[in-house]
């Protein structure tokens, strides 16, 4: 039998475990679940695609010891039936999940084709793609150059869109960021220009600042729509949302009875576990 001194050093001595550190000791651990719970074998599935991880599995029913502390074998089994349907609760939440990305991935291009085959013809986009994100301060940028091209006092010589497009378009630089040395340049190529040219090249810049305003309200506009679109198509199917409902509810309930079952039978322990028996204390007459 252990002594009070006995049970009291074996609590001191288990608060300076901190479990397994290495990846063959956690391996080890989590084969624990499976040695001590009756539905842990044929519960986790430990191979192929559905694969799921022992070692969660054991952390969840230790867990539930802990906050439910049970004693004896039928008050274990109780707190282990409870971990096996939260177990199943997960699964449940990552089939959901699954139908969902299911029911998305990939669904942006069929969206897209069954838009523009009802509505009119997709325009082809030269600068941007459907997939692309394009902020608030990006489009109104690209706003501002048109309406700054569009002005009568325009000057391409001192407008930093303009000499950028010339670096790129006329003078073929391809750097990620041009130097002062270049756009010097570029204004020598501007001012160098007779006026029917520069007029050319103004008209020229700014049907390709269009052209690049056009597809970003283009592509921003099928992001509001399928946007919508994703909204309306991030539940289950209907049948199968039902069934997710049901057997959830189904879950639950067994958790709760679960629960009670092993309220009752910590409230019904023998005295010598610490709680009052009040069925130990009846007559026999009135058991």
């Amino acid at each position: 039998m252990v002594t009070e001194k006995q049970e009291q050093a074996n609590i001191r001595n288990a608060q300076l475990s901190t479990g397994p550190m290495s990846e063959e000791g956690k391996a080890v651990v989590s084969r624990n679940a499976v040695k001590h719970g009756i539905f842990a074998k044929d519960l986790v599935i430990n191979a192929g695609d559905g694969r799921e991880d022992a070692l969660e599995y054991h952390e969840l029913l230790e867990d539930l010891k802990k906050d439910l502390a049970p004693a004896g074998r039928m008050e274990r089994l109780l707190v282990e039936k409870i971990a096996v349907n939260y177990w199943r609760l997960r699964r449940l939440v990552r089939h959901e999940t699954g139908e969902i990305r299911e029911r998305l991935d990939d669904y942006r291009n069929k969206a897209l084709i069954s838009h523009y085959s009802y509505s009119r013809q997709k325009p082809e986009l030269r600068y941007y793609s459907y997939n692309d994100e394009i902020t608030d301060a990006e489009y109104h940028e690209q706003r501002y150059k048109v309406v700054s091209m569009q002005s009568s006092d325009f000057n391409m010589a001192e407008k930093k869109a303009a000499l950028e497009y010339i670096l790129y378009c006329r003078m073929d630089r391809e750097e990620a960021e041009f130097t002062e040395k270049d756009y010097k340049a570029a204004k020598k190529y501007v001012v160098a220009l007779s006026p029917q040219m520069r007029g050319k090249l103004r008209k020229e810049m700014l049907e390709d600042a269009e052209q690049v305003l056009a597809e970003m309200e283009e592509v921003r506009n099928w992001q509001v729509k399928f946007d919508r679109i994703q909204k309306a198509r991030s539940l289950p199917t209907a049948g199968n949302l039902n069934n997710i409902i049901k057997y959830e509810n189904s879950l639950e309930r067994s958790i709760f009875r679960n629960l009670a079952a092993l309220k009752t039978l910590q409230e019904n322990r023998p005295s010598g576990d610490g709680k009052d028996d009040d069925l130990l204390k009846l007559p026999a007459a009135k058991r």
